[in-house]
């Protein structure tokens, strides 16, 4: 990776925010199961069956979003 293009204040602006919103997204993912079963005191099977919407609603938007990408007929 040719790193000159951190010279450019629009690519280390969008790097910043990708990476930043990937840490949220990965942190939620480990924090929510934890939050489910220790401060609401459910089981892992309950937790599971509880965390089942978030699964669903993302597999079904995941295709929507690469739809709406300017460029993504190449890739879908």
């Amino acid at each position: 990776m040719d790193l000159r293009l951190f010279r450019r204040r629009i690519y280390t602006s969008a790097a910043m925010v990708t990476f930043f919103f990937m840490m949220s997204l990965f942190g939620s993912l480990y924090l929510v199961p934890l939050f489910v079963q220790q401060l609401l005191g459910m089981g892992p099977v309950k937790t599971g069956i509880t965390l089942i919407p978030e699964v669903v609603g993302a597999a079904r938007l995941i295709p929507v979003s690469a739809f709406l990408l300017p460029g993504s007929e190449q890739v879908c």
